[in-house]
């Protein structure tokens, strides 16, 4: 008896609780692209989703935004049928821009940044699928390159 009382009050606390909850995933909405439709939270984090036909499962297509625990923006880009693509920008708790990295077929693919607290890059990488090929400079916060280094599909060609 005292179980069962116990369990209908926590359902009542929840089921009043709830849409307080979730109202504040409401304030946040993404476009999706048609087809597609807003799943997620801002716990777990937001995102555009579709219904793949062939495997009658969902994937994320579209946007996609995550949230630290305190609530400030700490990822945002772009799903193609499961798989992220162009720029990723993240982001730390305080709201300052941490990285971007732009990406291919779900892959690391492009520039590649991270960036000091002040806003300045303090790493700047190029990649091809996945691997390291081009150029990485390692930057001071003032701005200055520190080293440099080639790279040809992830192996080092040359550093200064």
């Amino acid at each position: 008896m005292r179980y069962t009382k116990l369990i209908r009050t926590m359902t009542l606390g929840l089921a009043l609780a709830a849409p307080t909850a979730m109202a504040n995933d409401v304030a946040v909405k993404l476009k999706c692209p048609a087809g597609a439709t807003q799943v997620g939270t801002k716990a777990e984090g937001l995102s555009c989703a579709k219904i793949d036909a062939a495997q009658g499962t969902q994937v994320a297509h579209g946007e996609y935004v995550a949230f630290h625990p305190n609530g400030v923006k700490a990822a945002q880009g772009q799903f193609e049928n499961g798989l992220k693509v162009g720029v990723w920008t993240f982001f730390d708790a305080a709201g300052n821009k941490r990285g971007t990295t732009e990406f291919k077929d779900g892959g690391w693919d492009g520039k590649r940044t991270a960036y000091f607290s002040n806003g300045k890059p303090q790493r700047i990488e190029e990649y091809k699928s996945g691997r390291k090929h081009g150029l990485t400079q390692e930057l001071s916060k003032d701005g200055k390159v520190v080293s440099k280094a080639h790279y040809d599909h992830n192996r080092l060609v040359s550093a200064q």
